[in-house]
């Protein structure tokens, strides 16, 4: 009896899909759906099934016959190097011009739209798609519509587990245009490989197939509205999982008009306790058999919703067979959407690597529980659980595969091999991570704050990492609230503490964090001690410390004049007048902390206007502050107010990618987004695009009073040198020059830096530690009093090079090895994750990285 062989081999299993297949072919209509959306017998009397075994032959539960599905659409099948994207035509970047449709949308509204189109021009006289159940509104329920306002209302991807080919039963349509989850493509596949093709199979003309990592029981989405939204079910009018600005959020909306939501990202988190045994097994993120495949334009929303920041709404659309091709080439040609070619990057699309290794670890189950993948596959990567791919992804980095499975990290390398990778993809699409220099400060002003402050986007990082050790020893409650958010409890001005009497506050080697500590430290009731690593100890205090003692300041230095360590007294600070001749913005964001705590205005007279990160931060928090190229003036708060802040992505740390791209000698693409475009951070950018890279500039929105955009760069356009002076030009680069000296021995006339002398101090005198970095690549370049010349050079591969410990140095040299094709082989790498631990998975997205042994 078939159905007793459906429930033991699939049911019985955890195997069902729940697509409502086998209640769509059961020829006497003997099945139904229960209210899980698995089958259940509806007639009452004995079902007698002969010799019909269609429900479970059509059961894609555990057999998907995808290959047998690709040769009779595609003619063969798909190749290893297809496993997760299928055989397509084409990859475009797709988005709908209707506004309706747009904001109903969850991505860039390609499903609804195709629908629409399928409609008008007679395709289909009929679509599927999924709304929401009458009388349940949390219930997303498959619905059978000619009616487009009805198509535009369902505009929105469903999380949850929604049987849907059973519709293919109504007799009042005849051509069926379908919007399915790749188990659900697989499964009217294989009813049309059936010959004589059943005749709900014959109906279907339009399969568009949405990506799919993994869905959801139902019990997830009632967790989500009951346990963390604290609504009862009964009191639910309306609910979506991704409303309002992209990449939306979990909203409910109650009877009585409130409204409660939850970031998407936190969605993703719980959701992961409510899977089936079949999701989790599932070998596909997209099938690869349907007419068209969707997917978010974004490649990790998670991240986005996590960092708070909204990519461009639209979506990926791959186009498999002719009736794909038309029918996109209609929904344009009808003025319903807009497209554009991009390629498609499996490595940085976080559902799909979260797919992939998914899978893998389910490979090596019994048989019967694992659903048939689409080619024979071996993982060469070493598994990675979910939590990992979300923590490697975390930055918006792809999971690249490299010849060496293991990516080398400090822990168990000494020396690595780094060369140009030609199989590495031409497109990258990128997101950097938060901006340190905004972190150090943000973090230290939530600590000041009258409240509880969030600050998301922080980057990963050794010297923000010490800046939140330090508030912990300064009694000032953190907490990590996501992979890249953190929740600062902020104590007020002047009421930071010890936490324990005799702590020595330890910024390790960042200048940064042990200026601005300084000067907070010096208006703080209390005594305290700073210190710092050894190569921190040579930086000098002294153009700091100088002028918070002229406005009341006590501080000692311990040993070494002008040096770390030192002995710190609160006391009342006054209003302070100062010229400030070091061109940093160090000593300008110092002296202004010591002022939010001062009793009078504070006035900084400056000779340049460099990184002016704090003024637009403590403006942001309603500080009266006035500025002019060449003086700052602020008048003390009585308080800082609680704030929430999404850092802009970090310009210094883009400058890596941006650097690989212009030097490579191959065909890149590279998007960056989110990231901070202050004009006293690009000069590098600006730079590059003086020298003839070939670079785009979009501002696409303010955030925390920074703007924020993307940037776009392509590879193949000949560089010419530059002269690079001038203090407010070199300032807005000054920490990218040894990247920039890397870049111009690619030119073909000569490169002049000047007027950079605070790179001498650095973590490393930063001029003569550029020349040694980049002398062995060939790179002809001299040091200068204050900077470098840099003639066009002849480049190789550099061997048994030992590198400063600097990490801006490293990272330019980084640039080189990326771009030739021989291998480098360098040690002393480690000191990267100062400013960006994740640089590897980076750069293997241009290069080979391997392990080698000491030379």
């Amino acid at each position: 009896m078939a159905f007793i062989d459906l429930k033991t081999e699939i049911l019985d299993q955890d195997m069902c899909a729940r697509c409502g297949a086998c209640v769509a072919a059961c020829p006497p209509g003997w099945l139904a759906l229960d209210d899980q959306g698995r089958p259940v017998p509806a007639a009452t009397e004995t079902m007698d099934c002969g010799t019909c075994s269609l429900c479970l032959q059509i059961c894609p539960g555990k057999d998907t016959a995808t290959p047998a599905s690709e040769e009779r659409i595609f003619g063969r099948t798909r190749t290893a190097a297809e496993r997760w994207t299928g055989i397509y035509r084409r990859s475009l970047v797709f988005s709908s011009t209707d506004p309706q449709v747009r904001s109903n949308a969850a991505a860039g509204g390609a499903g609804t739209t195709l629908m629409l189109t399928a409609l008008r021009t007679g395709i289909a006289d009929g679509v599927i798609v999924i709304g929401r159940d009458a009388d349940r509104p949390w219930v997303p329920a498959a619905m059978i519509t000619d009616d487009e306002s009805e198509v535009i209302r369902c505009a929105q991807t469903s999380y949850c587990l929604t049987p849907n080919l059973q519709l293919l039963r109504d007799p009042r349509f005849a051509r069926i245009a379908l919007i399915a989850l790749p188990c659900e493509a697989q499964a009217v596949r294989k009813m049309q490989n059936i010959l004589p093709t059943p005749d709900i199979a014959s109906k279907v003309v339009l399969t568009i197939e949405i990506a799919c990592a993994s869905s959801t029981t139902r019990a997830g989405t009632e967790h989500l509205i009951t346990n963390k939204l604290g609504i009862p079910l009964d009191d639910v009018a309306q609910m979506r999982y991704r409303d309002g600005e992209y990449p939306g959020e979990f909203a409910v909306t109650t009877r009585d008009g409130e409204r409660k939501s939850l970031p998407f990202f936190d969605v993703v988190d719980e959701f992961r306790r409510f899977k089936t045994h079949r999701c989790l097994a599932c070998p596909d993120w997209w099938s690869g058999i349907a007419d068209l495949s969707v997917a978010d334009g974004d490649p990790n929303i998670y991240a986005s919703s996590r960092d708070g920041s909204h990519p461009r709404r639209q979506s990926i659309v791959l186009t498999r067979t002719e009736r794909g091709e038309e029918i996109v080439q209609a929904a344009v040609r009808l003025g319903l959407a807009t497209v554009k070619d991009r390629p498609f990057i499996a490595e940085s699309n976080l559902g799909l690597q979260r797919k992939r290794f998914r899978y893998a670890s389910f490979a090596g189950s019994p048989p019967s529980r694992v659903p048939t993948a689409p080619v024979e596959y071996e993982e060469l990567d070493p598994i990675l659980t979910d939590d990992e791919v979300l923590t490697r992804m975390a930055d918006h980095s792809g999971v690249h595969a490299v010849t060496d499975p293991t990516t080398p990290s400090a822990a168990h390398t000494t020396w690595l091999s780094i060369a140009l990778d030609p199989r590495a993809p031409a497109e990258i699409v990128w997101r950097p991570p938060g901006d340190k220099s905004i972190a150090q400060r943000a973090t230290f002003a939530a600590a000041l704050a009258d409240g509880m402050c969030e600050i998301s986007n922080l980057p990963p990082g050794d010297d923000v990492e010490q800046n939140l050790a330090i508030l912990s020893q300064l009694d000032v409650d953190g907490w990590h609230v996501a992979s890249s958010s953190y929740l600062i409890g902020g104590r007020g001005l002047s009421r930071l503490a010890l936490a324990e009497p005799g702590l020595v506050l330890n910024p390790g080697n960042s200048a940064t964090t042990a200026r601005l500590l300084i000067a907070l430290l010096a208006g703080t009731p209390g005594e305290f001690r700073v210190d710092g690593n050894e190569l921190l100890r040579e930086r000098p205090m002294h153009w700091l410390v100088e002028p918070l003692r002229k406005c009341g300041a006590d501080i000692t230095y311990e040993a070494s004049s002008g040096r770390l360590p030192v002995r710190i007294r609160g006391s009342s600070l006054t209003a302070t007048e100062h010229q400030v001749d070091i061109f940093s913005a160090q000593p300008v964001s110092a002296l202004l902390f010591a002022g939010l705590q001062s009793s009078g205005e504070t006035v900084i007279r400056r000779r340049v206007r460099a990184r002016d990160h704090t003024e637009r931060l403590l403006r942001y928090l309603g500080v009266a502050i006035e500025e002019s190229d060449h003086e700052v003036r602020m008048r003390p708060p009585d308080r800082l107010p609680p704030f929430r802040l999404t850092l802009p992505g970090d310009m210094s740390t883009a400058a890596l990618p941006i650097a690989c791209v212009v030097v490579s000698p191959l065909e890149k693409r590279l998007e960056i987004e989110d990231v901070g475009l202050n004009e006293t951070r690009i000069g590098f950018v600006r730079t590059l695009q003086e020298m003839g890279a070939c670079i785009e500039i979009e501002q696409t929105g303010i955030r925390g009073n920074e703007p924020v955009g993307r940037i776009f760069v392509e590879s193949g356009h000949r560089l010419h040198g530059v002269e690079v002076a001038g203090h407010a030009l070199v300032q807005s680069m000054i920490d990218e020059l040894p990247m920039l000296a890397a870049v111009a021995a690619r030119a073909e006339t000569p490169t002049v830096i000047r007027d950079a002398h605070e790179l001498k101090d650095k973590d490393t005198d930063r001029i003569s530690s550029t020349v040694a970095g980049l002398k062995p690549f060939g790179v002809n370049i001299k040091a200068l009093p204050d900077g470098f010349a840099v003639e066009p050079s002849q480049l190789a591969p550099a061997r048994n090079l030992r590198l400063p410990p600097d990490h801006r140095v490293i990272l330019a040299a980084m640039v080189l090895a990326s771009s030739l094709e021989g291998p480098t082989t360098l040690s002393g790498w480690q000191p990267i994750s100062v400013s960006f631990p994740s640089c590897l998975q980076l750069v293997n997205q241009f290069a080979t990285i391997s392990d080698v042994e000491t030379p």
